[in-house]
């Protein structure tokens, strides 16, 4: 028996340490971490529903999730179209070389949905907080 003022962590845990099982393919294990497996089956059924005609909704949001649901399963037009699809976005990104490229074509490849690979952002300026500045948030390498 661990004496609480010489462990306090092994006092209060050291018994369920003993017993408790962590999942291979989980980083924790605990209410929590049951509670979010049993909702993502949940979830994962009622998107199978949604995609057999079993269930149906009137909230577009459904309707556009099992739809991107559907193009998740269908590897078999994923494998036959191959790279083919991204081409496109492929060589609008090839062709940026300078900033006034990446200012051009920024905002289109963004609404497509195309992660850049500079990300900027607007954040307080930590040597005057009554301004403003321009600030990378993330370079992709």
């Amino acid at each position: 028996m661990v004496r609480i003022q010489d462990d306090l962590y092994n006092a209060v845990n050291g018994d369920w340490q003993k017993t408790a099982v962590i999942p291979d393919d989980q980083p924790f294990a605990g209410g929590f971490a049951d509670l979010n497996r049993d909702v993502e089956k949940t979830m994962m059924a009622d998107f199978q529903a949604f995609a057999n005609g079993e269930k149906s909704s009137d909230i577009p949001e459904i309707r556009y999730a099992t739809m991107l649901y559907k193009k998740v399963l269908d590897t078999e037009k994923r494998n036959s179209d191959g790279i083919e699809p991204a081409l496109p976005y492929l060589e609008t990104i090839r062709a940026i070389q300078s900033v006034d490229d990446l200012n051009r074509d920024a905002s289109k490849l963004l609404m497509q949905g195309v992660e850049l690979p500079v990300q900027v952002g607007v954040s307080i300026n930590m040597q005057n907080t009554l301004e403003y500045t321009l600030c990378n948030s993330r370079v992709v390498v």
